[in-house]
């Protein structure tokens, strides 16, 4: 995933640490839907389950051969919502979190791939800068 420099104000503010750093999982569904949600450093996967496909979705299923490629298309509104509110949720949540804690958090992500490191970095300054606009 690319980092947002600039965006829409409804964009939460630490999109690209959540986007590009964080790691989240969880089934979401209700009576007419379930999905599986797993977010990993810079890749996202939604798999449909019930039902197996959605027409929002566009050229995003990947094939046996596990390829996928340019260009894909997600015009599903409730997955954005979806997205935004996980977005928001960790905002919260690590905010509670003492700034010893935090810090442990991000040492301990950057010793797992020391190649996040400068997207770390850059990822954190442009978070910075749309929260000071």
């Amino acid at each position: 995933m690319d980092i947002i420099s600039k965006a829409a104000d409804d964009i939460p503010l630490s999109s690209n640490r959540y986007l590009t750093r964080g790691t989240d999982s969880t089934i979401v569904g209700n009576s007419e839907i379930i999905n599986a949600y797993t977010k990993l450093p810079d890749f996202i996967f939604w798999s449909c389950i019930t039902p197996l496909t959605t027409a929002d979705w566009k050229k995003t299923t990947i094939k046996k051969e596990g390829e996928i490629g340019p260009p894909q298309e997600v015009n599903d509104k409730k997955f954005g919502g979806f997205l935004w509110a996980r977005i928001e949720k960790t905002e919260e949540l690590f905010s509670k979190l003492s700034k010893k804690q935090q810090k442990l958090i991000d040492e301990t992500v950057i010793a797992i791939d020391p190649d996040l490191k400068k997207k770390s970095a850059e990822s954190w300054i442009e978070d910075m800068k749309r929260m000071k606009e």
